[in-house]
């Protein structure tokens, strides 16, 4: 960490939170809670599990930036789960040219770059995922970010994000990105 900011770490590890207690919640295969400084050019390929705000990169966002970070890990957990960030809460909290291409499961607020964007403030935007990389309740594909048992539209608001192959997306349309599927 230097000048509140964590940047360049990579995680090749297994990253397990204690299941079935709320104190143990906000894991992150590269920080847990994020809270008032930043994260950069970090960079998730281990296997992170936990209960809620479970990501590749950052558990919870609370009110900062995670910014040009990917997830090539499995990320598996209950609730708000997420390649990149499990949790992003509030108006401060961004992520910003993210990708995950990993595996991410659970059960309900379940997004590929963001499990849950606690009352649509928070941002995330110019990040992009693997199709049919994140899972909620089995069969069920979510998107870039998670809803309550159901996936947030890509353009939604404070959401600005695209699967890589997806070039009828405003995202790719606007970076002239995208294939066809």
């Amino acid at each position: 960490v230097s000048n509140r900011t964590v940047y360049d770490c990579t995680n090749y590890g297994t990253v397990k939170g204690k299941t079935g207690d709320d104190d143990y919640k906000y894991i992150g295969g590269i920080v847990g809670k994020l809270d008032g400084y930043n994260v950069y050019n970090c960079v998730n390929f281990g296997t992170v599990s936990g209960d809620k705000c479970v990501a590749g990169v950052v558990g919870y966002n609370a009110s900062g930036t995670i910014t040009n970070c990917a997830n090539h890990g499995k990320v598996t957990g209950d609730n708000e789960v997420g390649g990149i960030a499990g949790s992003n809460d509030g108006g401060d909290a961004k992520v910003h040219n993210c990708y995950s291409v990993g595996t991410v499961k659970g059960s309900q607020y379940v997004g590929a770059v963001v499990g849950r964007n606690d009352d649509n403030k928070g941002y995330v935007d110019y990040c992009y995922y693997l199709k049919y990389s994140a899972s909620y309740g089995g069969d069920e594909y979510a998107k870039a970010v998670g809803a309550k048992k159901e996936a947030v539209d890509d353009d939604h608001k404070h959401v600005n994000c695209a699967s890589f192959t997806d070039a009828a997306s405003k995202l790719s349309r606007d970076t002239g990105t995208g294939g066809s599927n």
